[in-house]
């Protein structure tokens, strides 16, 4: 299907209007930079039209312009091809971590020297044009995601049916192979784990015990819980689906926390990696069972400013019957979490039993508030962003130790998303409604949160690439003397 060039041209006005009017930092290179990616959009819309996949890569270099992880095109996945190699990363390398047919096991824990003939600084560079990169390690994971199937290399790559890969092994060698794609479901082959993890059950939760000390609580998602499904509801002030048979976070951490007491355990490994986000609320409950609700709320996470606009009313009506005339004057910017903050004072902007009748009843049963207190690892990955990276810093400042990747996600950056539809095309897009700065002192640290103890490619290749090294890491760390950190 063609769009006309008109319609285009309206479309990509809504764009700039609601990052202009809604996005708490449109400009982080300056309003005339930003309005540069916008002019060179416009001056590629062709006069006889273009089509919707065109259309969209015209918008991702204006989006991608805001620097903003969170602030994207909603991308439907299409096409049926995919390349049968898959990557991780781990310090500044994308190594294979497992490959869809047995003939390329020999590529496992390789490092990518290039791709088609691009080396990887040049595929991180076209990567930031294309979507809004906020570290690193947002810059790897993205051009991973990328190389996942024709489709998604395109931007990257140009069409690309296959991929000439030079890697590098763990010896030195480097090796030239021909990857094609392929429309076969794969069965993916990766390095053996030596370690039996308790798997997330559907919401994205779990645990069990490593040891007789030790307890392992694995956090895949952070949008499965039934809080956050209750807290989405009261805020959108409308129904989110059902949500009965979802697991409760509240639940399954009191069940945890007295197995773990009757155990004597003193020792909590949260496994994050992987975890995309969603909602924040998930701290709290934690933060009630190990620290008690009112240290939790004590804990200096930074500040916020949430950026109040039409958009956001029309997302959640709840939130903004309140809002002071004289923060609509000031262009929707709420700086009072910032003043309060600069102050020293605890400002309660949320509260969580307000809006979750499974937390509130726990709260008023208040048996189990501060009832454990071991000692806590967290283990990130490149991939841990949003809500799952808040919540490894929450626990960080809480004195837990962290071990794994430094993530995609930038502690100084934006997030709390809102979804919208351009009237033409139909294309839906997100921008953020809050700025986080949740390292206002150190912003080398914002950028790219590097964690207690960060696993290398050496640490890799000494545990011949097992996926769950860091878990091994973090259990000698919390075992001195059973392998040396």
């Amino acid at each position: 299907m063609i769009m006309d060039a008109s319609a285009a041209l309206e479309d990509l006005d809504t764009l700039v209007r609601h990052l202009r009017d809604a996005h708490p930092h449109p400009y982080p290179d300056g309003m005339q930079a930003f309005y540069a990616a916008v002019a060179e959009c416009v001056s590629a819309i062709p006069a006889n039209g273009l089509s919707d996949a065109r259309f969209r890569q015209l918008l991702r270099p204006v989006l991608a312009a805001v620097r903003d992880g969170h602030t994207k095109l909603e991308e439907s996945v299409t096409g049926s091809r995919h390349y049968p190699v898959g990557w991780d990363v781990v310090e500044d390398v994308l190594y294979v971590a497992r490959v869809g047919s047995t003939e390329h096991r020999e590529l496992l824990g390789a490092r990518l020297v290039s791709v088609n003939g691009r080396t990887v600084a040049e595929l991180r560079a076209a990567y930031t044009r294309i979507r809004g990169c906020e570290n690193l390690s947002h810059e790897l994971t993205g051009v991973a995601r990328a190389l996942g199937g024709p489709h998604l290399a395109e931007d990257l790559l140009g069409l690309a049916d296959g991929l000439k890969l030079v890697v590098r092994t763990a010896d030195g060698a480097d090796v030239t192979v021909e990857v094609p794609s392929t429309e076969e479901d794969l069965e993916w082959i990766g390095p053996p784990s030596t370690q039996e993890l308790p798997p997330a059950d559907a919401s994205g939760l779990g645990w069990g015990f490593l040891s007789a000390d030790t307890v392992y609580l694995r956090v895949a998602n952070l949008v499965g819980y039934r809080e956050y499904a209750e807290m989405m509801e009261a805020f959108a002030d409308r129904p989110v689906g059902e949500h009965g048979d979802a697991t409760s976070a509240t639940e399954l951490l009191r069940e945890l926390v007295l197995a773990a007491r009757t155990a004597r355990a003193d020792r909590l490994i949260v496994d994050l990696r992987g975890n995309g986000g969603g909602g924040a609320a998930f701290a709290f409950i934690l933060g009630h069972f190990l620290y008690g609700l009112d240290r939790t709320l004590r804990v200096d996470l930074g500040h916020g400013l949430t950026r109040y606009s039409e958009l956001f009313a029309e997302h959640y009506p709840a939130m903004v019957k309140d809002v002071p005339a004289e923060v609509w004057a000031a262009g929707g910017y709420d700086f009072r979490e910032e003043h309060a903050w600069r102050a020293g004072e605890l400002v309660e902007t949320f509260r969580l039993q307000d809006y979750s009748p499974t937390f509130a009843a726990e709260l008023t049963r208040g048996d189990l508030s501060a009832a454990w207190s071991p000692q806590v690892t967290v283990l990130i990955d490149a991939w841990t962003y949003s809500s799952g990276f808040q919540l490894a810093l929450f626990l960080h400042r809480m004195g837990a130790d962290t071990v794994g990747v430094p993530s995609g996600q930038a502690g100084n950056s934006s997030g709390d998303t809102l979804g919208f539809t351009l009237p033409h095309s139909r294309i839906k897009a997100r921008l953020s409604a809050k700025r986080f700065v949740m390292f206002p002192h150190d912003p080398e640290q914002g950028r790219l949160w590097r964690p207690d103890q960060e696993l290398t490619y050496a640490h890799l290749a000494g545990h011949h690439f097992d996926p769950d090294t860091a878990v091994t890491i973090a259990t000698a760390g919390l075992n001195p003397g059973s392998e040396s950190r």
